[in-house]
């Protein structure tokens, strides 16, 4: 991994006295430019907050962000879901409900916010400790720790899409490639098929990484993440292999895993 920060990490709960600091109440590392943070990223371990009544998140305080909320309640408890412009969530935010008590948890929105839900804004079932005895039993499964581990696979793989959201819009370099570009060549000085001009896609690549290289002086692009529809063209290219790794060591989170290697330079990830 090349080195992208020099400064040692602070361990205040925030950046004004340096770039990255370790927010150790709320689990989360946070960037900045030494005067505001900039951006912060949660831990992909969820931390729990139990609450026995009606909630709603104080005004402006952002502390349940990625975070997981636990209701029990022998009644029916309503967790509200604040309006922006008393709690600016960041775009992304995930707060995830789990309730363990017979009194069921219902989701709502403040004045002027709107709540969306398939079939209903309710949750449908209950944990308790018995659930978890008879899956054991029956089914040979610790469903405590496989809704924990679910759970933080969604926060985790948040947090993926979030770094590669702004790695694209701050992307410094773009080059569009098109898949069907070898019928508008057709009949020109060079004749092309579907699988010869998919060979061009690699030259695209390069170049690309070329100009990482030439901006950054720290060395080109080294891997490469693509969608499965993308991943589907690399199997026709001349240097692209197949991983022969078993698929336990290649899964990432929510089923993203290692595809391959293309001209022997980038790991290719789906």
């Amino acid at each position: 991994m090349k080195q992208v920060f020099n400064e040692s990490l602070s361990t205040t709960t925030s950046t004004t006295s340096g770039r990255i600091a370790w927010d150790a109440t709320n689990d989360k590392i946070l960037i900045g430019d030494g005067t505001a943070t900039l951006a912060e990223f949660a831990s992909s371990t969820l931390i729990q907050v139990a609450k026995t009544a009606n909630y709603t998140p104080a005004v402006s305080d952002l502390s349940d962000k990625d975070k997981l909320i636990e209701f029990s309640s022998a009644t029916g408890v309503t967790f509200t879901v604040p309006t922006n412009a008393n709690n600016p969530y960041p775009i992304g935010t995930q707060i995830n409900i789990l309730q363990t008590n017979t009194g069921q948890v219902t989701v709502a929105g403040a004045a002027g916010v709107t709540v969306n839900g398939t079939p209903g804004l309710k949750l449908r079932a209950q944990w308790s400790p018995e659930l978890a005895q008879d899956v054991s039993a029956f089914h040979n499964i610790d469903a405590e720790a496989e809704l924990t581990a679910l759970l933080s696979e969604q926060v985790a793989a948040e947090i993926d899409r979030e770094i590669l959201r702004d790695l694209r819009k701050g992307a410094a370099w773009n080059l569009r490639w098109d898949y069907n570009g070898w019928r508008r060549v057709q009949g020109l000085t060079t004749s092309y098929t579907q699988k010869d001009w998919n060979q061009t896609l690699i030259t695209a690549i390069n170049q690309l990484s070329a100009q990482i290289h030439k901006s950054t002086l720290r060395g080109g692009a080294n891997w490469i993440v693509v969608s499965s529809e993308v991943s589907a063209i690399f199997d026709d290219l001349e240097y692209f292999h197949v991983s022969n790794a078993s698929p336990e060591q290649d899964q990432y989170n929510m089923g993203i895993e290692r595809v391959g290697t293309l001209a022997g330079r980038y790991p290719i990830l789906s």
